[in-house]
C-alpha cells in the first residue's frame, strides 16, 4: 500500500495550514534472514551501503561497457540488459530459485579522475531507483540503455580519455530494494553477491567491493500486513514563530496495523520504516525538512515504539529508513491487530522559517522481520 506525505502550508505572516501525507509500502525489515510475504511492488528495503574506491585507471580508454560508476553481479564489468527482468514495473535483477522476485539498488554515486589532455574530470548520478543516469563534466548527461546500473564517463568509446596514471576516486551510498510481482510462493533462497565497481578497460585498473553479501537468506512466506492511518494531516492555521525549535502545531492520528498469515505460520516482528523524500533537516534523522527549508516535521509513536517527538528532541520517528518495532506475531497466531497513536509536530527552524505555503514529504513502509 502506498501513501504520500505532505507537510505544512504557510500564508502571509502566519502559518496557514499544514499538510502531512505518507507513502506506505508493505515491506520486510533487514536481518541476516530477510523475510517478504504476499503482495507486489516494493516488498523490502534495507542493507544500506557506503563505499569508496580509489586507484589509477591504468588504461586511457573510456568504454560504456566498463562503467566508472557501476552496480553489477559481475566482478569485472557492467551487467547486460539481458540479465535484467521487468518485475512489478521495475527493472530488476531476478533472483534464482523463485518466480517474480528481484532486487534493485537505490543509490547515489560520484567519481573524480584525471583526463588524458590534463585536468580533472567528474561524474555523478543515481543507480537503480529512481533511475540510472549521470552527469559527466566532459559529456553532459549520460544514459546507458544497454547496460543497467552502469554509468560510464562517456556514451561512446574514446581511446584517449583518462590519464591512466592519475588517481580516480569513486564513492557510493544507497540501499537495496526487493520487488515482487505477486506470484512469489513459499521458499527460502540465498541472495546473490552484488558489487559496486569502478571498471577500467584494463583489468589492472578495476576497483570493486561487495555491497550485497552472499550470506543473506531470503525467506518468502504468506504473511501480509496492512496499515490504516490518515494520508494527509492538516496542521491548520498557526502563528509564525522564528524561535528555533518552537512547536508551531501538532496533530495526533491513529496508526492501526493488521497482519495475517493463513498458513505456514512464522514468528515475525512488525515494523514501520520512514524515508525522507524532501530530505533531513540539517542532516538529523528525526527531522523531516520542509521542501522550502527553514522548518521541519517530527513524529512520535506511543507505547514506547519511539522516544519523544517534541521539536527539541532527536529521539522520535527516524526518517532514515530504520525499522521501528510496533509488535510481534507468533507462529501460533493467524492474525494480529496493533493499535498505536502517531503524533506529528510542525517545528520552527528559526529566522529562515518561510511565510506562505510550504510542504514536505516522506515515505512510510510497513515491514516485518
Amino acid at each position: 500500500m502506498k501513501m504520500k506525505t505532505y507537510i505544512c502550508r504557510t500564508a502571509g505572516l502566519g502559518l496557514a495550514g499544514g499538510l502531512l501525507a505518507i507513502l506506505m509500502t508493505p515491506l520486510q525489515a533487514e536481518t541476516i534472514t530477510i523475510t517478504i510475504g504476499k503482495g507486489s511492488g516494493i516488498m523490502w528495503e534495507g542493507a544500506m551501503f557506503t563505499e569508496t574506491l580509489s586507484g589509477p585507471m591504468k588504461d586511457p580508454e573510456s568504454n560504456p561497457y566498463f562503467g566508472l560508476l557501476t552496480i553489477s553481479s559481475s566482478r569485472i564489468a557492467c551487467d547486460d540488459k539481458s540479465n535484467m527482468r521487468e518485475i512489478a514495473g521495475y527493472e530488476a535483477f531476478p533472483l534464482k530459485g523463485v518466480t517474480g522476485v528481484g532486487i534493485v539498488p537505490r543509490a547515489i554515486a560520484s567519481a573524480t579522475f584525471g583526463l588524458y589532455q590534463g585536468g580533472t574530470g567528474s561524474l555523478s548520478g543515481t543507480l537503480g531507483l529512481p533511475e540510472t543516469a549521470g552527469i559527466s563534466s566532459t559529456e553532459g548527461k549520460i544514459t546507458n540503455k544497454r547496460h543497467p546500473w552502469c554509468i560510464p564517463a562517456t556514451d561512446s568509446a574514446q581511446l584517449k580519455y583518462y590519464d591512466e596514471k592519475a588517481n580516480r576516486t569513486a564513492t557510493i551510498t544507497g540501499t537495496w530494494v526487493i520487488v515482487a510481482d505477486g506470484n512469489q510462493t513459499n521458499s527460502e533462497i540465498s541472495m546473490p553477491p552484488m558489487y559496486f565497481g569502478s571498471y577500467s578497460r584494463s583489468p589492472y585498473g578495476d576497483k570493486r567491493v561487495e555491497i550485497f553479501p552472499s550470506n543473506i537468506t531470503l525467506r518468502i512466506n504468506n504473511l501480509e500486513c496492512t496499515v490504516s492511518t490518515p494520508t494527509t494531516i492538516d496542521f491548520g492555521t498557526m502563528t509564525r514563530n522564528t524561535l528555533p525549535g518552537a512547536e508551531l502545531a501538532s496533530r495526533s492520528v491513529p496508526l492501526t496495523t493488521t497482519c495475517g498469515q493463513p498458513s505456514n505460520f512464522i514468528n515475525a516482528n512488525i515494523n514501520v520504516q520512514f524515508r525522507a523524500l524532501t530530505g533531513l533537516y540539517e542532516g538529523e534523522p528525526s527531522r523531516l525538512t520542509l521542501k522550502q527549508g527553514g522548518g521541519y516535521i517530527t513524529g512520535e509513536i506511543d507505547n514506547a515504539a519511539t522516544g519523544s517527538g517534541v521539536c527539541t528532541s532527536t529521539s522520535g520517528v527516524g526518517f532514515d529508513n530504520k525499522p521501528i518495532k510496533l509488535g510481534r506475531i507468533s507462529d501460533k497466531q493467524s492474525n494480529i491487530k496493533l493499535t498505536n497513536q502517531l503524533t506529528w509536530r510542525l517545528c520552527s527552524g528559526g529566522s529562515n522559517l518561510p511565510s506562505g505555503d510550504v510542504d514536505a514529504a516522506a515515505e512510510m513502509l510497513v515491514t516485518f522481520n
